[in-house]
């Protein structure tokens, strides 16, 4: 190294560090300033010793004691560091540093900025690794970076433990304002009187979805709440995928006039009434509303621009919402459309629990409401696909149960983890849903699967519904089981019967037993059969199965990683010592080794996980309708998956279990002309993590269009 090379060393202040100690042990009352007020903590020293005596005078100043340089000499020397940080003389020297012990906040400040440059410089150095590395797509780096960069700004508030002091306390006085106040609301109003009695409001860090059926008025009744709460002085962000600002400004203008939404998009508007919208703009401009009406915008967008806005106003965020969730971009790899939109509902709830504001999300329900005989009312069970009763759950214990006898348990399943391995995790629920059509999917390998249409399994593509899936699809099933918690112990006699009837896979009454041997000899003959069986060989060639297989669709990850390598498919052959086969080579179905090659020339870990995955993939024989029964369901938090008979079937309940609050619209009039409740609408309250469900009846006025308080003031709960 030559004479002039500099080392760069991470920002720090030494003076302003030695200062910020000397100044406590000069005057202890300086330590509130600097906990409270600047947030300092022994990690935001540079130098270690520095930290050391720092944590010493906050663990006498918890213990209510003195703070000098002889006790935190004593402390550090009972804690075994007192020798590391250079014995009591450099304590005693720490107090010749304080150029003025009333500045201790500035110089706190100080070192507090220098640790947080520190934690932007580590932080920066983390991004351009994952950047280098290529770790995820450039849209969920970007993401990844600015969500990063902002836990640096406002790591007080993002990293750091509170003890169950601090939250008593401060749940404590919230609630006695409630008490106060005589009102029922803990978070963001809906503007809906009976409605906010039932929820206490929108509570920060939940997700709500809001569901219903095309013209039940979703888009309305949510544009409803965000201008209620947005006039009650709750900043709300607006994410608007179907309707265009122009559209979302025209609706609050009505609703808030009481015009007509069609006059005033005509301009059929009296002069007289002009007033009116003047003054209704006038309020809605005052407003907090802040609106995005990008048709075109993923989870990860929605993310960045709120957690942005949140740390721009004043007291951040009070409400998001997002119009509507199906129509969201997704990024990333998945194929099926209803698995996208899962991760965007996981991705909406982690926004929630980050920023601490309620995300509402609306869902569009599938045809499955219109599809029930009789009542069409939407249930819980809309949001999720099921099985027949006698389908066989894998247990983690070994026990294979059909799902109708656990219902109202909490079994600890078999599970496909995102590895492709099999894994245990505990179901959080198991409950009858209803009678439904169901199909039955029959495999080649024998085993088959009775569901719902919409039911979901793993394929080659992905997961697929039964209803979008054709005889010859590839579909993951369990290749291998660990050992049962208590197996069974079979008598020698019954193992050996079980060998024999392997070997021949008959039992003949009055003949003898077949039996399977290891002898080659016998097998293929001997003695004087020994000719004849050699020339029948010759002729019959051995039988190559080729069954534990990978899916075709495989071949796209392996092209793609060779793209991204650079390797042409004859520079592959040439690799892997092949004869060039032009495309020929990618339509077969690839054996495990064949992968395991691709994975290691092209250094790709996706492509090695599925050569060792623990998936046999069977393929499909057929797919018929079969009847109408009862079906269940069963949810697995965090695989998101079960092993249905040894068939990979998907935890159907995304949207409802990432939900904190679940609704839905249904309006009578639109399934009955002749309604006896024209202009009714009930808001069905199907989940509520944190209280009651029930219905709330709300007035419906589809000519503004606008949701209104109840008149006869109708309210049931559960």
């Amino acid at each position: 190294m030559s004479a002039t090379t500099q080392i760069a060393v991470p920002p720090h202040n030494l003076e302003a560090e030695k200062s910020v100690l000397g100044a406590v042990l000069l005057e202890e009352r300086h330590l509130y300033g600097l906990l409270v007020e600047e947030g300092l903590r022994p990690e935001h020293f540079y130098r270690e010793q520095h930290g050391a005596v720092f944590a010493a005078m906050l663990e006498l100043h918890n213990a209510s004691r003195r703070i000098d340089h002889l006790t935190v000499s004593e402390t550090l020397r009972q804690s075994g560091k007192l020798a590391e940080i250079g014995g009591p003389e450099s304590i005693d020297e720490l107090a010749g540093w304080v150029p003025a012990a009333g500045h201790a906040r500035e110089y706190g400040r100080i070192v507090r900025d220098n640790a947080q440059l520190r934690a932007l410089l580590s932080t920066t150095y983390e991004i351009q690794a994952s950047v280098v590395g290529r770790e995820a797509p450039a849209r969920e780096l970007v993401e990844r970076a600015e969500q990063a960069v902002l836990e640096v700004a406002h790591d007080d508030r993002q990293k750091k433990f509170r003890s169950i002091a601090d939250i008593l306390e401060t749940e404590t006085d919230k609630l006695h304002r409630l008490s106060v106040a005589k009102t029922p609301l803990t978070g963001t109003p809906s503007g809906f009187k009976d409605l906010d009695e039932l929820t206490g409001g929108f509570q920060p860090g939940n997700l709500i979805i809001i569901a219903a059926r095309p013209s039940m008025g979703k888009s309305a009744l949510v544009t409803n709440m965000a201008e209620n709460a947005v006039l009650d002085g709750h900043p709300v962000a607006l994410f608007s995928l179907e309707m265009s600002e122009s559209e979302l400004a025209q609706r609050f203008v009505a609703s808030q006039a009481r015009i007509r939404g069609e006059e005033l998009r005509k301009g059929r508007v009296a002069e007289d009434r002009w007033g009116k919208i003047l003054a209704a703009c006038q309020r809605l401009a005052d407003a907090p509303m802040h609106v995005d009406d990008s048709s075109d915008i993923g989870v990860l967008e929605v993310r960045a621009k709120s957690r942005r806005l949140h740390h721009e106003i004043e007291g951040g965020l009070g409400l998001i919402v997002v119009d509507y969730l199906q129509l969201m971009r997704h990024e990333g790899r998945v194929e099926s459309r209803v698995e996208q939109v899962g991760q965007i509902s996981r991705g909406l709830k982690g926004l929630a629990r980050e920023l601490d504001v309620p995300v509402i999300a609306l869902s569009q329900l599938s045809r499955a409401v219109e599809q029930r005989g009789g009542e069409k009312r939407p249930i819980l069970s809309d949001l999720r696909e099921c099985v027949a009763g006698e389908t066989v759950v894998l247990l983690a214990d070994g026990r294979r149960v059909p799902i109708r006898e656990l219902v109202g348990t909490t079994p600890e399943v078999l599970s496909i983890d995102d590895r492709q391995q099999v894994t245990r995790a505990r179901s959080d629920a198991v409950w009858r849903v209803g009678r439904r059509p169901v199909l039955r999917m029959r495999l080649a390998s024998g085993r088959s699967l009775r569901a719902t249409a919409d039911h979901r399994v793993l394929t080659g593509r992905g997961w697929q519904r039964l209803r979008d899936m054709s005889p010859g699809d590839r579909v993951g099933t369990a290749r291998r089981l660990p050992d049962p918690a208590t197996p069974d112990r079979w008598p020698d006699d019954q193992v050996v019967l079980l060998g024999q009837l392997i070997g021949d896979g008959s039992h003949l009454k009055h003949q003898p037993l077949r039996y399977t041997t290891a002898s080659e000899e016998n097998v293929g003959g001997f003695g004087p059969r020994a000719p004849q069986a050699v020339a029948l060989r010759a002729v019959l060639p051995l039988a190559n199965t080729n069954v534990d297989t990978l899916p075709i669709e495989t071949w796209g990850t392996v092209r793609a990683a060779m793209i991204r390598e650079g390797v042409t498919t004859r520079a592959m052959a040439g690799l892997r010592g092949t004869a060039y086969g032009g495309t020929s080579h990618f339509r077969f179905a690839p054996s495990r080794a064949t992968v395991a090659s691709y994975a290691k020339l092209l250094d790709d870990p996706e492509l090695a996980l599925a050569a060792e995955s623990d998936l046999f993939w069977d393929r499909v024989v057929s797919i018929e309708e079969d009847g109408l029964e009862e079906v269940f369901d069963l949810t697995v938090p965090g695989p998101a998956s079960w092993l249905a008979d040894g068939i990979v079937t998907h935890n159907s309940g995304n949207l409802e279990q990432d939900a904190d609050l679940v609704m839905f619209i249904y309006r009578e009039e639109y399934y009955e002309k002749d309604s006896e409740r024209p202009g009714e609408a009930d808001i069905i309250i199907a989940k509520h993590r944190n209280g009651p469900i029930g219905d709330v009846i709300l007035t419906f006025q589809k000519e503004y269009p606008k949701f209104m308080n109840y008149a006869g003031d109708r309210f049931a709960a559960a």
